[in-house]
């Protein structure tokens, strides 16, 4: 879903991010029973405590232009 989210974006020229940091930071809280600090900061932010985000994302108009990244010929990625 994500992939299409964000191509879909980039076709429309919309700039789009992962941000799922906060979302790691708590399955590592939880994983190595530290203090759980990041979730209720987060269910702050959001201003639901019963939601549970499984992924983040920031979408927006880019301040500028972005670099153009490497990108395989077809013919490397094509199964015959």
């Amino acid at each position: 879903l994500w992939e299409r989210a964000h191509l879909l974006a980039t076709s429309r020229s919309i700039a789009a991010r992962p941000i799922n940091e906060a979302i790691e930071l708590i399955d590592i809280e939880n994983a190595e029973g530290r203090p759980r600090l990041t979730e209720p900061k987060l269910a702050a932010l959001i201003g639901d405590t019963s939601w549970q985000p499984t992924f983040m994302f920031r979408m927006g108009n880019a301040a500028r232009s972005g670099t153009a990244t490497p990108r395989r010929d077809l013919a490397q990625v094509l199964q015959q």
